[in-house]
């Protein structure tokens, strides 16, 4: 016999229906961002520097998240068509699973997002400090990692040392005078026209020596630490703005699917009676 639900059952119905279809699409685009944002990390491994593994973390868990939820979306889609209770309860405690993990991986983000200005300058002072430009310098394969982090930084986000390219006359300057007088190659710039392409003449004295020496160079005038800031601080809130909203809406989701079962079993009773 045909199960009846009253009006205001068969609009919530809808509602969870419609609900859960926005929630699939929605779980995607947080699947989808989780797995960027873990490519991002992959192809632009500076972590070794600014110590990002926190959002990672928090990625890894909007991708776990993202992809689960695809499927239990579909599942609720099929508990509110059906108003089966086994498939309600079931959505319900996935649901929850989900929901936690997704809040947690905006929090974590949310978290990190304090100790970036408190950490990440440090970090890139001791990277510069101890950066070795050549492999027969002490310490070359150690720091390797490192090295390569910092070339990249500079390299992408047109950038030298951490407020700038004097940085590497003053916490290395073995690395100075071994690349001739001036910071790394990738400090180094050509289009001379360009507003953060500036051109550098002075006179300085290399360590345990009397004779000054003339150093003059392009490099980009900015400093890095501003630029990788603002990259992490736009991942991390983005990680959490994600991760805090969906499972917000995940938590509506419950309550309604609750409602529902409630129902579901109502029904039954009645079917039963009658």
């Amino acid at each position: 016999m045909a199960r009846r639900f009253s009006n205001a059952v068969n609009c919530v119905r809808i509602a969870f229906f419609t609900l859960n279809c926005i929630f699939w699409v929605i779980s995607l685009a947080v699947f989808a961002l989780g797995a960027w944002l873990l490519y991002v990390r992959e192809e632009n491994d500076y972590d070794v520097i600014t110590g990002s593994g926190s959002i990672v973390s928090g990625a890894s868990l909007l991708v776990l998240g993202g992809g689960v939820a695809v499927v239990v979306a579909a599942l609720g889609m099929v508990g509110a068509y059906g108003m089966w209770r086994p498939v309600l309860v079931t959505y319900i405690l996935l649901v929850a699973l989900i929901a936690i993990s997704e809040i947690s991986a905006g929090t974590i983000s949310f978290l990190y997002r304090e100790d970036i200005n408190d950490s990440l300058e440090g970090r890139m002072v001791d990277a510069i400090e101890e950066y070795r430009a050549t492999s027969d310098q002490e310490g070359y394969d150690r720091r390797k990692e490192a090295n390569n982090a910092v070339d990249y930084i500079q390299e992408r986000f047109e950038c030298c040392g951490v407020n700038g390219s004097l940085d590497w006359l003053d916490l290395n300057p073995t690395v100075f005078l071994a690349s001739g007088h001036q910071p790394p190659d990738e400090c180094l710039c050509s289009n001379t026209t360009e507003t953060n392409c500036q051109f550098f003449n002075f006179t300085y004295f290399p360590p345990n020596s009397f004779s000054s020496r003339q150093s003059q160079y392009y490099a980009w005038e900015r400093g890095c630490l501003n630029l990788v800031e603002d990259e992490l601080e736009i991942i991390a809130i983005s990680v959490g703005v994600a991760g805090v909203a969906v499972g917000t809406i995940e938590v509506g989701a419950i309550v309604i699917a609750m409602y529902l079962c409630v129902c579901a079993v109502k029904t039954n009773k009645n079917s039963e009676v009658y």
